[in-house]
C-alpha cells in the first residue's frame, strides 16, 4: 500500500514538473521541439491508419485508376491490330478491285467480300473480353469513387 502511494505522489510530481517546465521560457527551445515532434508523429499515424487518408487507400484509389488504364490500352493495342489488319485487307481488295475495273469488269463481289470479310474480323472474343474488362475496371474505379464520397 506504501508502495502505491508512493508510485502515485511520484506520478503526479512528474506531472507538475511537466506543468512547470511548459511554463518556464528558458525550457521553450525543448517545448517547441517536442510540439514539432508530436504534429510529425500525427501526421505519420494519419498515413498509417486506416482512413480515406491512409496509404493504403490511397494506393488502392490509384490501383483501381491503373487497371482502367490497363484495360484501356489492351483495348487499344487490339484496336491497332484489327485496324492495321482491314487496312492490309482493304489495300490488296483496291489492288484487286482496281485491276478488275481496269479490264471493265465489275467490282462488285469484290467489294461485298472484303467488307464482309472485315465486319466478321473486327469481331472477337479478345477484343469483347478487352471491353469486358474496361468496363469492369471502370465500374469498380466508379463504385469505389463513389462509397469513399458517400462515406465523406
Amino acid at each position: 500500500m506504501i508502495a502505491e502511494t508512493q508510485a502515485r505522489l511520484e506520478r503526479l510530481q512528474a506531472k507538475q514538473d511537466h506543468k512547470m517546465a511548459l511554463s518556464d521560457k528558458r525550457l521553450l527551445p525543448l517545448t517547441n521541439t517536442l510540439s514539432a515532434a508530436k504534429g510529425q508523429i500525427i501526421k505519420a499515424q494519419k498515413g498509417l491508419g486506416i482512413g480515406p487518408q491512409s496509404f493504403g487507400a490511397r494506393i488502392e484509389k490509384h490501383q483501381l485508376w491503373i487497371d482502367q488504364i490497363e484495360a484501356e490500352r489492351a483495348i487499344a493495342e487490339g484496336n491497332l491490330e484489327i485496324y492495321q489488319n482491314e487496312s492490309d485487307i482493304l489495300m490488296l481488295a483496291l489492288s484487286v478491285a482496281g485491276s478488275v475495273v481496269s479490264t471493265g469488269g465489275d467490282p462488285t463481289s469484290i467489294v461485298e467480300d472484303t467488307l464482309e470479310e472485315i465486319e466478321n474480323a473486327g469481331e472477337s472474343d479478345d477484343r469483347n473480353t478487352a471491353h469486358y474488362n474496361y468496363e469492369q475496371a471502370r465500374s469498380l474505379r466508379l463504385g469505389n469513387t463513389e462509397e469513399s464520397e458517400a462515406s465523406a
